[in-house]
C-alpha cells in the first residue's frame, strides 16, 4: 500500500480534485490507508466508510446475543447511533458489555465472542473522529465507497476472465467503452443518437491503396 501512494497521488492530481473546494477521503480504517492518507491527502475530510462501521456493530450484536431477534434490535441501536453520530454511546455501550463478558483471553479466537466486543470497542474508538455522519450528510459528502467498488467490479468482469486476450491498446479501449455505458452522464446514449440521426445509409468503406 505504501509504494501505491504516489500513483494514487497522481492520479488524483491528474484528475483534478486539488480544485475541488470540498475534498472527502472515504476508507475503511485500516492503518496502511490511513498512513496513505495522512502523507498524500491530509488536507481531505476523513471518512470511514459506515458500511464497514455497521459490520463491527452487526459483529458486536451476534456476539452478545446469541437468539437471532434480540441482536437484531441490538444492532439496529448500534447503527441508529451510528447514523445519528453517537457513536460514543456505541462505545460505552460495548464497553459495559466487556465488563459483563470480561476481557477476551490472550489466546484468544477471532470467533470468541469477548474478542469480538473488544475489536469492536477498539474499532470505534480509534475511529470516532471519522463518524460524524450528520455533519457529512449536511454537506453531501459521500458515506461509503461502495457504489464505486461496485462499478469497478463490474468493469473488471467485462476485461477479465477466461479466453480473454486484449493487446494494450485494446484492452484500454474496452475499459474505456464499459466505462462509458456505466457512466451515470450516459454519454454512450447521446452516441448512439447522433449515429441514428447523422445515418445517411451508406457504409464507408476503407480503399486499399
Amino acid at each position: 500500500m505504501r509504494s501505491s501512494g504516489p500513483k494514487v497521488a497522481s492520479a488524483a492530481w491528474y484528475q483534478g480534485f486539488g480544485k475541488a473546494t470540498q475534498k472527502v477521503f472515504v476508507s475503511d480504517g485500516s492503518s496502511a490507508i490511513e498512513d496513505l492518507q495522512a502523507q498524500w491527502f491530509s488536507d481531505y475530510t476523513s471518512v470511514l466508510d459506515i458500511m464497514h462501521g455497521l459490520s463491527y456493530s452487526l459483529a458486536a450484536a451476534r456476539a452478545i446475543h446469541r437468539e437471532r431477534d434480540a441482536a437484531w434490535q441490538c444492532y439496529k441501536q448500534f447503527a441508529t447511533w451510528i447514523w445519528r453520530g453517537e457513536v460514543d454511546k456505541v462505545i460505552a455501550a460495548l464497553a459495559d458489555v466487556q465488563v459483563a463478558m470480561g476481557d477476551p483471553p490472550e489466546d484468544a479466537g477471532d470467533s470468541d465472542p469477548r474478542e469480538i466486543v473488544r475489536r469492536a470497542w477498539v474499532y470505534y474508538t480509534n475511529h470516532r473522529g471519522r463518524m460524524n455522519y450528520p455533519l457529512y450528510r449536511q454537506k453531501g459528502y459521500p458515506l461509503t465507497s461502495s457504489i464505486m467498488e461496485s462499478t469497478v467490479k463490474q468493469v473488471s468482469r467485462r476485461i477479465k476472465g477466461t479466453e480473454k486476450f486484449w493487446s494494450s491498446e485494446g484492452g484500454e479501449a474496452v475499459l474505456q467503452l464499459r466505462g462509458d455505458y456505466l457512466s451515470d452522464s450516459e454519454p454512450m446514449a447521446n452516441h448512439w443518437l447522433q449515429a441514428t440521426t447523422n445515418a445517411n445509409g451508406f457504409r464507408a468503406y476503407g480503399l486499399s491503396g
